[in-house]
């Protein structure tokens, strides 16, 4: 006898929830996020990059990691692109969902026959701009600030010679 061909069936975001993996989606890049470079704890450097996307059921922040953040950088994917997301995990952050495309995962861009003309009727943030003066307890909000200065962490020595900071 023989078996069938497995084939990864897609969730819609409202069916995704934490701990999920080996993830595929079809979703809707609808705000791009600024990539951003980090050290890893082993010294190694790496980016990442968040995108706001939805589907006809809901919306979700997309995390692309590395090689992938290079489809921001050089512009390959757009604003209103149809991403194919596979071998993705899911994770929950600040009461968010967040999909995760790591090291195994793949990102498909504009992929062929397929449309997603209706999308979730979201704002491109849920978390709006606002100012300091403005937040509220359980409020998420975006801020845009400027480091003014940067001060020295004091170093303290304890009794057993270990090296801490405040």
């Amino acid at each position: 006898s023989e078996f069938p061909a497995l084939k990864s069936a897609l969730k819609k975001l409202s069916e995704l929830s934490d701990g999920m993996q080996d993830v595929s989606a079809l979703v809707k890049v609808l705000r791009i996020y600024e990539p951003r470079g980090f050290s890893r704890d082993d010294g190694t450097k790496g980016k990442v990059v968040n995108l706001y996307v939805a589907d006809e059921t809901g919306s979700a922040r997309l995390v692309l990691w590395d090689d992938d953040v290079g489809l921001v950088e050089k512009g390959e994917i757009k604003e209103n692109d149809i991403l194919k997301v596979k071998r993705a995990y899911v994770r929950e952050r600040l009461e968010e969902l967040e999909v995760h495309v790591g090291r195994y995962g793949k990102v498909i861009l504009n992929p062929e026959n397929v449309e997603l003309d209706s999308v979730a009727n979201v704002a491109p943030s849920r978390a709006g701009r606002a100012s300091v003066d403005s937040l509220q307890a359980g409020m998420k909000a975006e801020l845009l600030g400027a480091l003014v200065r940067i001060y020295d962490n004091p170093t303290i020595y304890e009794k057993d010679g270990e090296k801490r900071f405040v």
